[in-house]
């Protein structure tokens, strides 16, 4: 069912984009960037969930807990490459390249995602639980205060955030809470692929 689900959360994710309308500014362009933003904060979650999911694994040693560390560990990273992916998409369409190497926020961004490639690689060619747990709080906690002590340049703070319009607001949270919901069907899939 799970497969199911992403397809029906995408179709979802699809359609709340269409009823998205343009900006002043960037235009049809705003769709990219809500979803980037959407997949950004998904991916922060996610990742806050891994270190949560770390520190359970050290509490309590059960392979039960072990798994689902592990679930929430890759579908971290699965998400972080998704922001990348729609991060260097609205780059594109907003400031006219892929990849903003002046702005401190793609750098994080680059970090955080090298840090978990690498880190993933360790922790599966380690296989111990041990690793696991502690490399996911690690990640974790990494994950947060780089992506939080970036300064902006050119990236708003939370544009949707002080945005006038509540149409603005409510459609990014509907695609939040799809996005989020997507994150957790896929911890249920990889928890189930362990």
């Amino acid at each position: 069912m799970i497969p199911a689900t992403w397809i029906v959360l995408g179709f979802l994710v699809a359609v709340l984009l269409y009823l998205l309308p343009s900006e002043q500014v960037l235009g049809a362009n705003i769709k990219a960037v809500f979803l980037h933003g959407a997949v950004a904060r998904t991916g922060l979650i996610v990742f806050a969930a891994t270190g949560l999911m770390g520190l359970a694994a050290m509490v309590w040693k059960t392979n039960e807990v072990d798994r689902w560390c592990m679930a929430v560990l890759k579908t971290a990273v699965i998400f972080w490459v998704a922001y990348e992916i729609t991060g260097m998409i609205s780059s594109y369409l907003a400031w006219g390249v892929a990849i903003a190497w002046d702005e401190p926020q793609v750098r994080a961004g680059l970090w955080v995602l090298g840090a978990s490639v690498v880190l993933i690689a360790v922790v599966l060619w380690v296989k111990d639980r041990w690793f696991t747990a502690g490399a996911s709080v690690i990640l974790g906690v990494f994950a947060w205060v780089t992506m939080k002590t970036a300064p902006r340049v050119r990236h708003p703070v939370n544009p949707i955030g002080e945005s006038g319009s509540d149409m603005f607001k409510v459609l990014y949270f509907g695609l939040l809470v799809l996005v989020i919901l997507m994150a957790v069907q896929t911890v249920r899939w990889m928890r189930g692929k362990e």
